[in-house]
């Protein structure tokens, strides 16, 4: 099973998209890049997200964030 993360960027900006388990600790960083606006996705594998049965995806855009639970399909 996967997760798919999409989003609409109308400016470039900063984009960071990080996975956290239960702990808070960072089990995996999706992207982290300077991008040019548009439309964009990426896909969580939840062969990457072991251990836990819950995370946190934190998506930041310049300086602003947001968190989301994440519990992936198994």
């Amino acid at each position: 099973e996967k997760v798919r993360v999409e989003y609409l960027l109308r400016k470039p900006s900063e984009v960071k998209i990080e996975v956290f388990n239960i702990l808070g600790v960072r089990v995996l960083e999706v992207e982290h890049s300077r991008q040019l606006p548009g439309l964009y996705h990426y896909d969580i594998s939840a062969k990457d997200l072991e251990g836990s049965s819950i995370y946190y995806l934190k998506f930041s855009v310049d300086d602003k964030n947001s968190v989301t639970k994440l519990i992936p399909a198994r």
